[in-house]
């Protein structure tokens, strides 16, 4: 008896501690953030226009060039681990511009990308025949997240009822 006692006690402490896992990408402790959303960057105010972001939403395009990787976002709120909401209105574009190659098919249109960078400026983009500026974010860091929409979610839940998730 005493046997399943500390296994279920373990298994519980497991759960709970899982529960305040840390977000996969998110700005290091301390980090003052801009809180502005892409749309409300219009490049005109020094303050608004700098400082570092933790923003998401839904991959546009994929650019590869000589320099790195271009991704046109379109961005959306972001939930408590970091996730793209997508069921929300859009809070606007940008571009996210990785010093590295991304991979094309990996960062398909479609995808979920969440990143944390720093406020680089705006870029003119094209939305049908009219042309728009957008902010610029260099990427410090990022996580795609699967497609599948699994990832951040437990994997077993117990319970008799109702299960109602966002």
């Amino acid at each position: 008896m005493w046997k399943s006692l500390k296994v279920v006690s373990g298994c519980a402490c497991l759960l709970v501690l899982s529960a305040c896992a840390a977000p996969p990408v998110a700005p290091p402790e301390g980090t003052e953030l801009n809180t502005s959303a892409p749309r409300d960057i219009d490049g005109s105010s020094t303050a608004v226009s700098t400082g570092t972001v933790w923003w998401g939403g839904v991959v546009l395009d994929a650019q590869n060039l000589e320099t790195g990787t271009h991704l046109e976002i379109l961005a959306y709120p972001l939930d408590r681990i970091g996730r793209p909401v997508l069921n929300r209105d859009s809070v606007g574009r940008f571009i996210a511009i990785a010093d590295t190659y991304l991979e094309p098919v990996d960062y398909a249109q479609g995808r979920s990308l969440t990143i944390v960078g720093e406020l680089d400026g705006q870029t003119d983009v094209n939305i049908g025949a009219s042309s728009q500026s957008v902010p610029t974010v260099r990427i410090r860091d990022h996580h795609l997240w699967r497609p599948d929409g699994l990832e951040g979610r437990p994997r077993v839940s117990f319970g008799i009822g109702i299960n109602i998730s966002n």
